[in-house]
């Protein structure tokens, strides 16, 4: 009996450090896996804000390009209206000159209307082919 005893002591003690030793291994594993998953959290979420910063990085370099892109146009279009009122402080006679013939161009462009013909008559036709005759001198044709 104290044989068996002794087996059934000497079995349990294997029992226990199988079981411990099961216990340890499962633990380490375990540990391994939240290692594992806690590791490719991170880098995921690495990768999630570095594509954010790509990203705002880009929405920022477009902005900057539109905003630049912007100004340039507004410049030259005040430099065009600046240059547009020089000319007409310093060349008036010529701007109203010019006003007068595309005037006239538009004018005899036109087909006559029966209005026209009845108050004007003759008076237009000579008026119209003098001022054809103006532009065409001014510009050498």
């Amino acid at each position: 009996a104290g044989r068996a005893a002794g087996l059934a002591s000497s079995a349990a003690d294997g029992v226990r450090r199988g079981a411990h030793d099961l216990g340890d291994r499962a633990t380490g594993v375990g540990r391994g896996a939240y290692d594992a998953a806690s590791g490719a959290y991170e880098r995921a979420a690495d990768l999630g804000h570095e594509a954010y910063d790509r990203a705002a990085d880009l929405g920022q370099g477009a902005y900057a390009r539109a905003r630049s892109v912007g100004e340039s146009i507004a410049d030259q279009a005040s430099h065009a209206q600046a240059g547009l009122m020089r000319i007409v402080r310093e060349q008036p006679l010529v701007v109203g000159a010019v006003g007068l013939a595309l005037g006239a161009l538009i004018g005899a462009a036109m087909p006559r209307s029966r209005t026209e013909d009845q108050l004007m008559g003759e008076a237009a036709d000579d008026m119209k082919q003098a001022a054809s005759e103006a532009v065409r001198s001014y510009y050498g044709e």
